[in-house]
Parts: structure tokens; sequence; C-alpha cells
């Protein structure tokens, strides 16, 4: 059978053994990228694609899926930590698995399930996030304010390898506007939606994509949300927090 991107809109099956997500982030129906990555499979077992071949790069994927770039990107992440692709940066996306043993391996992965994708928990980040800084604005504390300068210091100095540079940082950075909110409820959920971080879609994403500008890119960002904290300009802050993972999304989407 000769290659061809119009096998993605045959249904299929595939998956891999990895890292389950715990039980609470599981989903019923399947999440959409796990959809997208079992027509990925299909393609490959019916489109003649041996082991080494490079299939169409997202963004044909996506044209042809009719799904957003990003929802073709995390489809993708799906594959490459089930073992069944590789992505080579600059170069593009090839078959590690093929034939019975990839179905196999995809079936398994998804079947356990790799839970949210960094897209589905950013959208959750932005709604949350941003109104714990609304609330931080006008609530934060000169010693809570003491704290998340020093923490966005350690974010920004630290010497470790650039794809968890400044991560344990960022994280508590945020936890820190969570608390200073003042609402134990949504301080709560910050902390659970950051679990997300730990699941295997967004460990892979990073280790690919993170570069040492994206890290200073970052870190501006947070000098941002801290300035219009420390001027309890409640607007402001919840503005500069949507703005900043808003960006963590865009990264998402080139990276």
């Amino acid at each position: 059978m000769t290659k061809t991107v119009e096998a993605l809109c045959r249904p299929g099956a595939a998956d891999p053994q990895t890292d389950a997500a715990p039980q609470h982030w599981q989903a019923q129906p399947p999440r959409l990228y796990q959809e997208i990555a079992r027509r990925i499979e299909a393609m490959i077992q019916e489109g003649g694609y041996r082991i080494g071949d490079r299939l169409p790069a997202e963004r044909e994927l996506a044209q042809v899926l009719g799904v957003s770039r990003p929802s073709a990107r995390e489809a993708v992440i799906a594959l490459e930590v089930a073992g069944i692709v590789e992505v080579r940066t600059g170069s593009g996306i090839y078959v590690r698995l093929a034939g019975a043993p990839g179905q196999a391996r995809l079936r398994q992965v998804l079947a356990r399930d790799l839970g949210p994708g960094p897209y589905e928990a950013l959208e959750v980040r932005r709604l949350l996030e941003g109104e714990a800084a609304f609330r931080a604005a006008t609530r934060i504390t000169a010693p809570q304010l003491a704290a998340l300068r020093a923490t966005l210091a350690a974010m920004r100095d630290d010497p470790g390898p650039v794809p968890l540079r400044g991560d344990d940082a960022d994280r508590t950075f945020h936890e820190l506007i969570a608390t200073a909110s003042g609402n134990s409820v949504l301080a709560a959920l910050v902390h659970e939606v950051w679990d997300v971080r730990a699941l295997p879609l967004w460990r892979r994403w990073m280790e690919r994509t993170r570069t040492a500008e994206m890290h200073l890119e970052r870190v501006r960002e947070h000098e941002r949300i801290v300035e219009h904290l420390a001027a309890r300009d409640a607007a402001g802050a919840r503005e500069a927090m949507q703005q900043h993972v808003d960006q963590v999304a865009r990264r998402f989407a080139r990276g």
C-alpha cells in the first residue's frame, strides 16, 4: 500500500507501556490526543510505513485531521512516549515501532491513560491562576512578597540542565501567589494542577523543546507578575499572569 496522509482518516489502534496518570486524572471518554494518536498509528500500519521512515510533519497531520496543531503535537508526544515514533529536532518524525508490536504498545499505554495533555492543563491554569493573582494583589504581605522575589531569583539563577532549569522555583512561585490569595481551596487546586507537569506528556515536551532563551522569557514574564503584585494592581496582576500562561501555550505550539 502506498504511503498516504489520508490513511490518518481511518481509525486504528496501538499502545506502549509507560507511566500512568494518577486515578483522579484519568478520563472517560478518551482524550482527543488519544484518538489522534490512534489514527496516526493506523496511518503507520495501513500506509506501508516501515521502521526508520519519516512521517508527515505535525502541521500536515493537523490539517488532514482537522485538529489544531497543539492537539496533533500532543498525539505525537504520546506516540513518542510509547516508543512508536522518534522526533528528531530539525529533521522530523520517524517510525520506531510498526506492525503488531506497535499496536500492542499503543493499546497498553492509552488504556492506562497518560493523563491530561499540556494544553488542557494550561487552560485550567489560566482560569485559576489569573484569579489567584487578582486576589493576591490586595492581600499579599511584605514577607510573602519577599519570599516571591527570592523564589524568582532562585529561578533566574538556577544552573541546572536546561529542560528542568528553574522548574522547582517556578512551581513554588505560583503556589506562593495562590497561598497569598487567601483562599485555601484555590491554593489547593493550583497545587493539584501543577502535578500535571510530572506526567509523561509534559516531561517529554520540556525535554524536547526547552531552551535557555525560553527560560529567560519565562523569568521576564514572572518579573512582570511581581511588579503588579508589588504595586497592588489586581487587574494588572491578573493580566500578567494570564499573558504568562498564554505564552507557555504559544511556546508549546511552536516548540
